[in-house]
C-alpha cells in the first residue's frame, strides 16, 4: 500500500520548452502499482525499455493519434518544411584597429543579434515571415595576452529558423557590447554565412523538439568578425571570431511521418508506448490517443487502472491499482494489508499485531485399493506432492519448514488449523486438488462425497520479533493517511489470489494509548437504521467470521463497522467503512470496477444553531444504566466526529446551549437500532426566564 505523494520525480518538469510543438506529444508515465513495471518506447527508430519502481516516472514522446484518412487529407497535401538549427557557442574578441574593450565604468554585456535574410523571390513563393533572435547578455572574461586585451564570451544558446526549400538564404550575426559608451552600446563585430538548402547535411525528424540535443562537433565552425572602417570599408578581424554550430534538417508532416513509421504489423501504427511486468514477457500497448479519464489495462490476467490527468500543463499517465482508500475522518489513520492467515483477532490484543503466522499445507489422495495416501498416481505427475504452499508454487515429498528470518523467534509449535467447513481433523475434500482453494467456502468441503479423491489441511505456526527491529520490519508496509487524503492500495494486494485483508487503526501521539488493528463487528448495506437489518448474530465482537472482514479480492458494495481496542483502558474507537465503485468499461464491454473505500466516524454531530453548544453522548448498557462515552463543545455551524460510541446500543444526547438554554427533559434517545422511529425534536428551556423553544435534530 502506498501513499500518493507530491513533488517532482525523474522525468518530470514543471517548465515548458520553447521547442514544444503540437505534432508530437510528451507525456509523463507514473508507476503507482506498488511493484516494478517496464515501459517500452520508440525514440529515433530505436526501442528503449525503462524500469520504473513504485513512485518513479519517465517522460515518453508519442506520435500524434491516428484518425480516419478523411481527416488526414489536409496533412497529406502539405509539403515538408526545412529548418536550420544555429547554436551560438562562444566568441573571442581582441583589441585591434582601434577597437577597445577597456572597462569605461559600465562593465560589459555582450549579446548576439541574429537575422535570417532570404531572397525576396523565394520569400514571396513560400510566404516566410521575417525571423530574428538575440542571445542573453553575458559578461566576458577579460585577460591580457601579448599586451592586448582579449575577451571570451560563452552563450551556448540554440535558435531554429525556417528556411526556403530551394532558394538561397544567409544568416547575419552582429555582436554588441550593450554596456559600452555609457550604455549606448557599441558593435563589436559582425559576420554572415549561408544557411540555405544544401548548406549542410540534411536530417529528417518528426518534430523540432526531437532535434533538441547536444551540438554536433562535426558542424562547428569559427567565423571571423568584420567591422566597418572609417571610410565604410569592411575590415576583417582575424583574431576575433564567433564559434557556431549549424545543422540543417527537414521536419516531416504528420501523415508522412506515420507512413515512414508503419511496419508490417498494422496494429502498431497508433501505439504510443508499451507497458509490461517483465521485459521478456508480454507487453500491453497504450494508444497515442489519451483522453483525460480512467480506463482498465490487462496485465498477466489481472486488470489495473490507467488514469490520465493534467499536471502543470503536461499530460500524466498513471498506472495504479483499482482499490483506493479515502480518509473522511478527522484523525490520522494507519492503513495496512495482511494475509488472511495472519489476521489480528481482537481477542489477542495489541500484541497480535507483532505476530506472523507461517503455514504449510498437507495434501492427500484417495485410491480405492489403498485408501488415503501421500502419493498421487503416475497418471498425474504434475499434481502437488504431500506438502506444499498455499498456491502450489512449491511442493515436496517431505515436510519443509519456512526459514525463520533474522530477529524473529518461534512463538508456538506446529498445529492443525480447525477452520470453518473442515472435518474434525482439519481436512477439506474436493474432486480436484487445483479447485481446493483455502479457506474452503462451502460446507460440503467438510464431508467426503463419492467424487472426492483429494483432501487438504493447513498446519500453522506463529513467530514473533525478538527486538524492536523486528517490529519495525513487520510494520514497514504501513501507510499513514491524513484527514482528507487518500492512498491507492498495492495492485498485488487486490489481485484475485491475494487473500489480503484491509486493516486500519488511529495514529495518535504518545500522550494517548496506542490501539490495535481494527476488527470487523458488523456488515451490511445499512447496519443500524432499519429494524429489518439488525446486526448479524455471526458478526458479534470476539466472534468475527471471514464474512465480517474487508477481503480485498472479494470487495462488494457494503458498509462495515470496525472497532479498535486500546492498549490500556477501556475506551474503544469505532470506524464506519463504506465501499463503492465506478464502472470502467473494457473493449469487450466487460465491467471492471474502480473501488473506493471511505473511512469515517460512526457518528457525527453538526450544530446549526447560531451559538456554541455543550453536549454529551451516553450509551445504554444491558443493565439499563447510562454510561457517558463522549463530552465536548461544538461551535456554531461546525461539526464534530464521535468515535467512542457503539452504535449498536441505544444512544442518548444531553445538550446545553450558550446563554442558559438547557433541555427540558434530558437525556433524549437519538439512536436505537431496534427502533425504526426516533424523536425528531425536543424542547429547550431558558434557566432564568423559563422561556421555551423547540429544536429539531436529524439523524
Amino acid at each position: 500500500m502506498y501513499m500518493e505523494a507530491g513533488g517532482q520525480h525523474k522525468g518530470e518538469s514543471t517548465t515548458f520548452s520553447a521547442l514544444d510543438e503540437d505534432d508530437l506529444q510528451t507525456v509523463i508515465v507514473e508507476n503507482k502499482l506498488g511493484c516494478d513495471i517496464f515501459v517500452k518506447k520508440v525514440e529515433h527508430d530505436v526501442d528503449t525499455v525503462d524500469m520504473l519502481h513504485h513512485g518513479d516516472c519517465v517522460s515518453v514522446w508519442i506520435p500524434p493519434p491516428r484518425f480516419s484518412n478523411r481527416l488526414n487529407v489536409a496533412d497529406e497535401s502539405r509539403e515538408a518544411r526545412y529548418y536550420v538549427a544555429v547554436q551560438i557557442l562562444e566568441a573571442k574578441v581582441m583589441m585591434q584597429m582601434g577597437l577597445s574593450i577597456i572597462d569605461d565604468g559600465n562593465s560589459h554585456n555582450f549579446f548576439c543579434a541574429l537575422r535570417l535574410v532570404v531572397d525576396s523571390q523565394a520569400s514571396e513563393q513560400q510566404r516566410l515571415f521575417p525571423q530574428s533572435a538575440r542571445t542573453k547578455c553575458v559578461k566576458p572574461i577579460i585577460s591580457r595576452i601579448n599586451n592586448q586585451d582579449e575577451g571570451n564570451v560563452k552563450w551556448n544558446e540554440l535558435f531554429i529558423f525556417e528556411v526556403p526549400r530551394k532558394a538561397p538564404a544567409k544568416l547575419e550575426i552582429e555582436v554588441t557590447n550593450l554596456a559600452a559608451k555609457a550604455g549606448k552600446g557599441d558593435v563589436v563585430g559582425a559576420l554572415s554565412f549561408s544557411v540555405g538548402h544544401g548548406a549542410n547535411t540534411l536530417k529528417k525528424v518528426a518534430s523540432v523538439r526531437m532535434f533538441y540535443q547536444p551540438y554536433d562537433a562535426q558542424n562547428i565552425r569559427s567565423y571571423p568578425f568584420t567591422r566597418m572602417g572609417q571610410q565604410s570599408n569592411v575590415e576583417f578581424m582575424h583574431e576575433s571570431s564567433l564559434v557556431v554550430s549549424t545543422s540543417y534538417f527537414e521536419r516531416n508532416t504528420i501523415a508522412n511521418l506515420q507512413k515512414e513509421l508503419e511496419s508490417d504489423n498494422t496494429s502498431d501504427r497508433d501505439i504510443g508506448f508499451w507497458v509490461g511486468l517483465d521485459p521478456g514477457g508480454e507487453w500491453e500497448s497504450v494508444r497515442s490517443l489519451l483522453p483525460l479519464t480512467v480506463g482498465p489495462k490487462f496485465l498477466k490476467k489481472e486488470y489495473i487502472g490507467m488514469e490520465v490527468v493534467m499536471k502543470n500543463g503536461k499530460k500524466h499517465v498513471i498506472f495504479r491499482g483499482l482499490v483506493g482508500v479515502v480518509n473522511d475522518s478527522d484523525v490520522i489513520l494507519n492503513i495496512s494489508t495482511c494475509h488472511a492467515s495472519s489476521g489480528h483477532e481482537p481477542s489477542l490484543g495489541t500484541s497480535s499485531s507483532n505476530t506472523v503466522v507461517e503455514e504449510v499445507f498437507q495434501n492427500q489422495y484417495y485410491q480405492p485399493s489403498s485408501g488415503w495416501g501421500n502419493s498421487w498416481p503416475d497418471v498425474h505427475p504434475d499434481n502437488p506432492r504431500h506438502w506444499s504452499t498455499r498456491d502450489f508454487s512449491s511442493s515436496s515429498k517431505d515436510f519443509f519448514e519456512p526459514p525463520l528470518p533474522p530477529g524473529w523467534k518461534w512463538a508456538s509449535g506446529w498445529s492443525i488449523e480447525k477452520f470453518q467447513h473442515v472435518d474434525k481433523e482439519g481436512w477439506a475434500y474436493e474432486s480436484d486438488i487445483k479447485n481446493l482453494r483455502w479457506p474452503p467456502t462451502s460446507s460440503k468441503s467438510s464431508t467426503k462425497s463419492a467424487s472426492d479423491v483429494v483432501r487438504r489441511r493447513r498446519w500453522i505456526r506463529t513467530r514473533q520479533p525478538t527486538s524492536e527491529q523486528g517490529v519495525e520490519s513487520l510494520q514497514s508496509g504501513v501507510s499513514t493517511v491524513h484527514p482528507g487524503a487518500s492512498t491507492v492500495l498495492s495492485w498485488r494486494s487486490t489481485s484475485k489470489d491475494s487473500e489480503q485483508h484491509l486493516q486500519i487503526r488511529p495514529s495518535f501521539d504518545n500522550s494517548q494509548p496506542s490501539y490495535s488493528w481494527s476488527h470487523a463487528v458488523a456488515v451490511g448495506s445499512t447496519y443500524i437504521f432499519s429494524k429489518d437489518q439488525q446486526l448479524d448474530p455471526g458478526c458479534r465482537p470476539n466472534s468475527v467470521t471471514s464474512n465480517c472482514s474487508l477481503k480485498l479480492n472479494e470487495i462488494e458494495k457494503k458498509d462495515i463497522l470496525l472497532c479498535c481496542n486500546p492498549s490500556s483502558g477501556s475506551k474503544q474507537i469505532w470506524f464506519s467503512v463504506g465501499t463503492d465503485a465506478s464502472v470502467l468499461n473494457t473493449e469487450l464491454n466487460t465491467p471492471v470496477y474502480d473501488w473506493r473505500i471511505s473511512i469515517n466516524s460512526p457518528m457525527k454531530l453538526e450544530n446549526r444553531l447560531p451559538c456554541p453548544a455543550e453536549f454529551s453522548i451516553l450509551e445504554k448498557t444491558k443493565e439499563g444504566n447510562g454510561v457517558e462515552r463522549h463530552r465536548g463543545i461544538v461551535s456554531s455551524r461546525q461539526s464534530v466526529h464521535i468515535y467512542s460510541v457503539d452504535i449498536h446500543k441505544p444512544l442518548y444526547l444531553t445538550l446545553s446551549v450558550q446563554n442558559g438554554w438547557v433541555m427540558e427533559k434530558e437525556p433524549i434517545l437519538v439512536l436505537d437500532p431496534a427502533l425504526s422511529n426516533h424523536v425528531s425534536s425536543f424542547w429547550m428551556v431558558h434557566r432564568q426566564s423559563r422561556r421555551k423553544t423547540r429544536s429539531n435534530y436529524f439523524a
